[in-house]
């Protein structure tokens, strides 16, 4: 797992849509997963829909206000969000998001 360091006042910060960058394709999957038994949707545009959400080598675009799952849309906004660190691993969104202490979400290789 790619050790992400986030900013130091990102948790105070007024916002729902958080930016996740899983390492592989099952983690990938396997959040998704767990978003979608968690009432989770995809957003409604084309390129946003389940399999794209998968395939992207994007961070996942979570919203926990409206409970909505998408991606970012370049490389450019990607990278941008990665200078600020504003982009976490899954274990921090599940443990600070999803109130999930565990997180044994995490795919057996």
């Amino acid at each position: 797992m790619t050790k992400r360091i986030l900013r130091p006042d990102y948790f105070s910060l007024d916002r729902s849509t958080h930016f996740v960058a899983p390492d592989t394709k099952a983690e990938r999957a396997a959040l998704i997963k767990i978003l979608e038994e968690k009432g989770y949707t995809f957003l409604l545009y084309s390129y946003c829909d389940r399999d794209s959400c998968i395939e992207t080598i994007l961070p996942l675009a979570i919203d926990t206000m409206q409970k909505t799952i998408g991606h970012m849309g370049n490389v450019t906004c990607a990278a941008a969000a990665c200078s600020k660190n504003v982009v976490m691993n899954v274990d921090a969104f599940i443990t600070h998001f999803l109130n999930d202490s565990t997180a044994e979400w995490a795919p057996h290789q």
